[in-house]
């Protein structure tokens, strides 16, 4: 993958997919994008963040919305097999 900006949102990634056991809904908020190293971008990182989810959702068809009842302003994600291929690329053990 060449696209500069794949090494951030492939951690976000993991970070929201191992935080969970395999194939429940996960959180892409919260602590993962700390855990992912978005802090390091300083205390305004959520833009940063919600770009990353954008891509990972839009662009990458790495993940989905998952179809639960989650509570208002909380959006659970499903990995999709192309979320799945993506870690594996890049040497997470997906």
């Amino acid at each position: 993958m060449t696209d500069p900006g794949i090494p951030s949102r492939v951690r976000l990634l993991w970070e929201g997919y191992s935080s969970v056991p395999k194939g429940e809904p996960f959180p892409l908020d919260g602590d993962i994008p700390k855990k992912a190293g978005y802090e390091a971008l300083g205390p305004r990182y959520s833009p940063v963040v919600n770009m990353d989810v954008n891509l990972l959702l839009y662009r990458d068809k790495a993940i989905t919305p998952a179809n639960t009842n989650a509570l208002v302003g909380y959006t659970p994600y499903e990995i999709t097999d192309r979320g799945l291929a993506i870690l594996r690329e890049v040497g997470y053990p997906a």
